[in-house]
């Protein structure tokens, strides 16, 4: 398991920042850009912000029966994009192959500054790159040219993906390793990043050095603790038998005792905190309720597992964190 980001002075790795046509301007985009802005800071690395241009959109443009049919109740410019030419029949719109490129423009450069502004505040140093190929390929290739420790942050919600999406890039990137998405907020609730905890899903023993080493970049410069949170899937296995729980508790805390304490800029440690949920039996609904409850600026899980995995939806996930969650290979 890999969760190194490579900082700015190695000149390898970056956060990839992945921006799809459907991003606006609105809290969800705000979000994610701030989880953008403030991983690169922990890691004091670059961000590259990646703007995909719809290949499939342009595609059907081009050919001479296309075209927009407004919505009810909308009009030219109420939507991110709007296409010129003369109404026809019905309201129908010729699509215009150049005008869309220029919205498409306009689009980049609005979502680019708001990440630059953002950005900016925290120091952070932006690129921007825009390709105009299927989205897999794209971050594939960005990730490539950046180095070969890259994080990865999508622009979509949590609750709109499944893990055969997540799936399908942790494969298709090898050059990735992590994702990173956004759980739904509450208007004016989004979580504050540097000031609750940051929160790892732990299923096995074996991930805690890994998953701690990014807990702690995290929480760097901030009061805010460290907690793990144990989470077995039943009985994982016969031979486990009915106390796989416990075992698993026995071993973070002996890891725990182990390694020497992280300290802070002001002298203080680093607090680790240790919450159980091995009782769940492995039920997601009660899981996902119970890291709520823990408030995480950031949550941090193994790809493939119970909390996230490789198939399936994972709106109930999504529509009950509102942090923002880092899956690990």
């Amino acid at each position: 398991m890999i969760t190194h980001v490579a900082e700015a002075v190695e000149a390898r790795g970056r956060v990839v920042l992945r921006l799809t046509p459907g991003a606006g301007g609105g809290q969800g985009t705000l979000a994610v850009i701030d989880a953008a802005v403030r991983l690169a800071q922990a890691y004091r690395a670059e961000i590259e912000s990646l703007y995909i241009e719809d290949v499939e959109l342009l595609r059907l443009a081009s050919f001479s029966f296309a075209a927009e049919i407004p919505a009810l109740g909308h009009h030219r410019g109420s939507r991110p994009y709007s296409y010129g030419g003369t109404l026809g029949r019905g309201g129908w719109r010729p699509l215009c192959v150049a005008e869309l490129e220029r919205d498409m423009r306009l689009q980049v450069s609005g979502l680019h500054r708001l990440v630059e502004q953002r950005a900016t505040q925290a120091h952070v140093p932006v690129r921007l790159r825009v390709m105009r190929v299927d989205g897999l390929t794209a971050v594939a290739s960005t990730c490539a040219d950046c180095g070969p420790w890259n994080v990865v942050v999508l622009s979509e919600a949590l609750a709109s993906l499944a893990g055969d999406d997540l799936a399908l890039l942790f494969e298709g990137v090898p050059d990735a390793t992590g994702l990173m998405v956004v759980g739904h907020a509450p208007h004016g609730q989004s979580p504050k990043l540097t000031e609750q905890p940051v929160v790892l899903a732990l299923e096995q023993a074996a991930a805690l050095p890994a998953m701690l080493h990014t807990a702690e970049r995290l929480v760097d410069g901030t009061d805010t603790p460290i907690v793990v949170v144990l989470v077995a899937s039943d009985l994982a296995a016969a031979d486990d038998g009915p106390d796989m729980g416990q075992k698993l508790e026995s071993q973070v805390r002996l890891l725990l005792s182990e390694r020497p304490p992280v300290m802070r800029a002001d002298g203080t440690p680093v607090v680790v905190q240790l919450v159980s949920l091995t009782g769940t039996h492995g039920q997601l609904a009660v899981i996902a309720e119970a890291l709520r409850r823990l408030a995480p600026g950031f949550l941090i899980a193994r790809f493939g597992g119970l909390i996230v995995p490789p198939q399936g939806s994972l709106r109930l996930l999504g529509t009950t964190l509102s942090c923002p969650l880092l899956l690990i290979r």
